[in-house]
């Protein structure tokens, strides 16, 4: 092959390549809602044992033990899209969702890897087809399709749960913990000023902990959760009962 012939060869490729690449972008944005895909996201994480403490008659809390995974680390609640719900979904969809008949929803379509992540860290995978509301509800609003989706929201919590955070609620369980606390944790892994991003929720009646919100940017695959913090406004509780399972912090 001469030299010119490989020149030519190798200019052919890099076009090719640099089509692929912008209309592979092109095609997420063209499934995207007709308003656009959001900017701004909220990942909800929820801290499974203070939800059950009043919610001990769904499945997924009475099937827990403590050696599974929701007894000590946070698991996923859901990764929503700023301002935008139901989106393309047939009324009677959205009537379902609405009134709670979640396993009548439409089976989420995720490979088997996929499916086998979301049985372990949403406790409400199957049981209580949390998976289906969440999609329907949110996920439709995203813009790729139902797995990628997955994929994306197990890999920021994954990443969250190996955060001094998770260690400080499983160190202090059966015990009260201040925001403060919960801030100074999340800063010292995803760094100073980060845990503007944070929200701390509890239920009222109780304080008990039950979920930690944060705000992002529109994640893609690869990027890390610090390089996707945005300030929240939120509001949070100012201290919260860390439950855990077994432990009955009602009392």
């Amino acid at each position: 092959m001469t030299r010119r012939l490989m020149q030519s060869v190798r200019l052919v490729i890099a076009c090719v390549l640099a089509f692929l690449l912008t209309h592979q972008g092109t095609a997420i944005a063209d499934n995207c809602p007709t308003k656009g895909c959001a900017q701004k996201y909220t990942l909800a994480l929820s801290w499974q044992p203070g939800f059950c403490e009043t919610h001990g008659d769904k499945a997924e809390c009475q099937e827990q033990t403590a050696t599974s995974y929701d007894a000590s680390n946070f698991t996923l609640h859901g990764l929503w899209p700023d301002k935008l719900e139901y989106c393309n979904v047939s009324a009677s969809n959205i009537k379902n969702d609405k009134t709670g008949n979640w396993k009548d929803l439409p089976t989420v379509e995720v490979d088997g890897e996929t499916t086998d992540e979301l049985d372990e860290v949403m406790p409400g995978f199957g049981e209580s087809s949390l998976e289906r509301h969440e999609w329907i509800k949110h996920g439709t609003c995203d813009g790729r399709n139902s797995d990628d989706y997955y994929d994306l929201s197990v890999d920021l919590l994954k990443e969250f749960n190996d955060s001094q955070v998770r260690n400080l609620f499983v160190e202090h369980i059966g015990e009260t913990i201040s925001l403060d606390q919960v801030k100074t944790a999340f800063e010292g892994t995803f760094g100073s000023g980060s845990s503007s991003s944070l929200s701390l929720k509890c239920d009222s009646r109780n304080n008990l902990a039950t979920e930690i919100r944060l705000k992002i940017k529109r994640p893609q695959v690869g990027q890390k959760l610090a390089d996707l913090l945005l300030p929240s406004g939120g509001q949070s509780c100012s201290q919260v009962v860390v439950d855990g399972f077994g432990v009955s912090s009602l009392n």
